[in-house]
């Protein structure tokens, strides 16, 4: 029973590594603001991590969705971490088809590897999905917007796709952007601490039988 209750604690410490990412609140550190400029704002991913170091640490990158509300790197603030599947603690979930619009984001986010001159047009028309009066003199995010509008969300995976929002009013009573990214890819060494900690259980099993 010793053994089982060790391998059984295994187990239990692999599901600390799986992201279930709905709703839950973490502390999300900017540290590297964006290297492209667009209509006097800065464009494109900014570089940081969530729950790791405030200063120099930078894992992930984030994508701003909130023309309106200001954040001044580096910062760091608590938020709310949500998935698709739930939008009630986002700062445009209650927006009508706000379901859709975040998939818009999420499919317009993906466009800047692959469009790099296009950075600053698609950041926009990220803003503009959420805050319609983005101004862009340009009106190059005009043809960004329009595609993202025509996308089948049935066609594209976005369970790696998260909503950090900010928890808190900063001091002087506004409050820091919302943003959007990617969650890692799954660490092998939790998928390999998993595996042997099912196969254990396995083992003890057929041990029992006999």
């Amino acid at each position: 029973m010793k053994i089982i209750r060790v391998v059984l604690a295994v187990v239990a410490i692999s599901f600390l590594f799986i992201d279930v990412g709905v709703s839950r609140a973490d502390t999300l550190n900017l540290v590297q603001v964006p290297v492209d400029q667009y209509g006097g704002f800065y464009v494109g991913y900014t570089g940081g991590n969530v729950n790791g170091s405030n200063t120099i640490a930078i894992t992930d990158r984030f994508v701003c969705d909130d023309f309106v509300d200001h954040t001044y790197l580096p910062a760091h603030f608590p938020v709310f971490v949500s998935t698709l599947s739930d939008l009630s603690k986002t700062y445009f979930g209650s927006q009508t088809g706000s379901l859709f619009k975040y998939q818009q984001a999420a499919w317009l986010m993906s466009q800047f590897d692959t469009h790099p001159t296009d950075i600053g047009p698609i950041q926009y028309a990220i803003w503009k999905i959420f805050t319609p009066s983005t101004p862009d003199a340009a009106g190059l995010s005009d043809t960004w917007l329009t595609l993202s509008a025509a996308i089948n969300p049935n066609d594209y995976d976005f369970s790696r796709f998260r909503i950090y929002t900010p928890t808190t009013l900063k001091a002087d009573g506004s409050r820091d952007q919302e943003f959007l990214g990617l969650t890692p890819v799954p660490i092998p060494g939790a998928i390999l601490l998993f595996g042997p900690g099912v196969a254990g259980l396995a083992a003890i099993r057929r041990r029992f039988k006999k």
